[in-house]
């Protein structure tokens, strides 16, 4: 990472001096020092000077914040690992499901979701499983926050939505 952040610190002026359209120049600029090296960013208010080590750690900062967050991962589901046991019918490719965003009916998003699964909406496990992929935006989000094993089966997950 630190030396993808050189580079693309080394790089950036020489695209501003190839450009072909005059760039206005501000007054002042950002320039990260580090040892041997100096690169200038503009910017319009006011002239800050960072060092390498800041740099890194304002990066290893904001990596941290991202990787502290409350983000599900797949062993986060709000469902029990058996529901993942239960296989797909032979050849079935799961379909690109119409977007629930939270605005709207829905009854009628649940509807479209359980026929778009055609076969599979006979296995409840399965429409568990596929559901959180009919969502968008807040819906998402809503189911990004149940917690953990706090949904059952099919018929606990449809009356909470």
């Amino acid at each position: 990472m630190q030396k993808q952040m050189e580079v693309l610190m080394a790089n950036r002026p020489e695209q501003v001096q190839r450009s072909n359209n005059p760039i206005p120049q501000p007054k002042e600029t950002v320039q990260a020092v580090g040892p041997g090296e100096t690169t200038g960013i503009p910017i319009q208010e006011h002239s800050v000077v960072m060092t390498r080590e800041k740099i890194q750690q304002m990066v290893a900062t904001e990596l941290k914040n991202v990787k502290n967050s409350e983000i599900r991962v797949d062993s986060d589901k709000p469902y029990p690992d058996y529901h993942d046991l239960v296989p797909y019918p032979k050849g079935y490719n799961v379909p690109k499901f119409k977007q629930f965003n939270g605005i709207g009916n829905p009854d009628q998003h649940l509807a479209h979701f359980v026929m778009a699964c055609g076969d599979t909406s006979a296995k409840p496990s399965l429409l568990l499983r596929q559901f959180s992929a009919s969502f968008t935006g807040v819906a998402f989000e809503w189911y990004a926050s149940l917690q953990p094993d706090s949904i059952q089966n099919w018929q606990q997950l449809k009356d909470a939505f």
